[in-house]
């Protein structure tokens, strides 16, 4: 979601914004933070939340890779390709990817080359051209659509998961600014749902 910044920021030049990665929702609280984009189930009832839309894991590469790597069509010819992943130091690594075609599921451990321990670095590292990754499709879309990164395994999908803003409890409206803010992601999730996956 970094990259969808610049339009936000080139429109509201008054405002300053600051970013934070972390798997707490309660950190909107502990870090004093005005709202968090939360993606996955959202077990913290204390603190308000905004459901903005779904994304889904998607399987991609730089197409220099696949040219030199070959192009898996199966998850289970995912064992013949390197992965880079991204696990923080506080959870287990997501070293096995669940995939879904209709009523069939497949889960595949995929041999890791490389660990991102910041989650915009899994990007960065797939578009050198080393290995296939599985961001979130929100994250790679611009990347895909400009043909810098190619999806592979389009008939599997992944579990879709939800993406929520979450707020502080509060008595009173949120301020003008995030209302603004959750205005602009709104929009880039609902048109990211509607464009076709691997475009």
């Amino acid at each position: 979601m970094m990259t969808t910044l610049q339009p936000f920021i080139d429109g509201h030049p008054d405002l300053k914004v600051e970013t934070l990665i972390t798997n707490a929702a309660a950190s909107v609280v502990s870090e004093g933070l005005d709202v968090m984009l939360h993606i996955g189930a959202l077990s913290d009832s204390s603190l308000i939340a905004r459901p903005l839309g779904w994304t889904r894991p998607v399987v991609c590469a730089a197409p220099g890779y696949l040219e030199a790597r070959g192009e898996p069509r199966h998850p289970s010819e995912l064992a013949d390709h390197d992965a880079v992943i991204y696990a923080r130091r506080d959870e287990a690594p997501n070293t096995r990817w669940r995939f879904l075609k209709g009523s069939e599921t497949c889960d595949v451990d995929v041999p890791v080359r490389v660990i991102s321990r910041d989650g915009i670095g899994l990007v960065d590292i797939v578009l050198s051209g080393c290995a296939v990754a599985r961001p979130l499709e929100i994250a790679a879309r611009h990347l895909i659509a400009g043909g810098e990164l190619r999806v592979v395994l389009n008939e599997w999908t992944g579990e879709r998961q939800a993406i929520t803003a979450v707020m502080p409890p509060q008595g009173r409206p949120a301020p003008v600014k995030v209302q603004v803010y959750l205005d602009h992601v709104a929009t880039l999730v609902q048109r990211a749902a509607a464009e076709p996956r691997g475009v």
